[in-house]
């Protein structure tokens, strides 16, 4: 028999993108963000799958309405809300590129 699932728990824009003066909050919402991350690759081979939904202000339209057959790990919804998780990739490929030659010479395989 075959069977998939699918499980999107609604978290919040402050687990993709830190929040000022909520560092508590922010913290604890990358930490779930992280573990739906992790969970994703442990029941994808179980027909599960997992998507984040990253929600700003938007309609009560979600998923269900949207027609996905799969829908994706991460959801972003709403227009000040994609700008932010737009700005928030920017930063992190920014910051992978200026690490990029320092963080390869560190790699296991290249101790001497």
């Amino acid at each position: 028999m075959n069977r998939t699932a699918s499980w999107s728990p609604p978290w919040t824009l402050a687990g993709a993108v830190g929040v000022a003066f909520c560092v508590a909050y922010s913290a604890a919402k990358f930490g779930v963000e992280g573990s739906m991350e992790s969970l994703h690759h442990d029941v994808e081979p179980f027909g599960i799958h997992t998507t984040i939904v990253e929600p700003g202000f938007f309609r009560a339209e979600l998923l269900e309405d949207a027609g996905l057959e799969q829908p994706p790990l991460r959801f972003v919804e709403g227009d000040g809300c994609l700008e932010a998780v737009e700005a928030k990739a920017r930063q992190l490929l920014a910051q992978v590129d200026a690490s990029r030659e320092l963080g390869s010479n560190l790699a296991h395989g290249n101790a001497s």
